[in-house]
């Protein structure tokens, strides 16, 4: 077949580490970069538990428990069916 380049299994591996290697460069940028804007921008905020908030939270993690329970059939820990 014209046009097409094998590429031995040392030449793929070598492909592998540098992709490996660019993902998790720029996955621990990013991870610097929310730490920093996060916690040392403006200051850590306090807690902010409102009703509205603590109630948007649990809709959250009832809709999470709920997706699980579709996926599992069960929810470890859970002793709905």
């Amino acid at each position: 077949m014209a046009g097409r380049v094998r590429l031995s299994l040392r030449d793929m591996l070598r492909l592998n580490r540098a992709i490996d290697r660019a993902v998790t460069h720029a996955s621990v940028g990013h991870t610097d970069a929310l730490f920093y804007s996060l916690l040392e921008g403006s200051g850590v905020p306090g807690p902010a538990r409102t009703a509205e908030i603590v109630g948007e939270i649990d809709d959250q993690l009832m809709g999470l428990k709920s997706e699980l329970r579709a996926i599992l059939g069960r929810v470890p820990g859970d002793e709905a069916p």
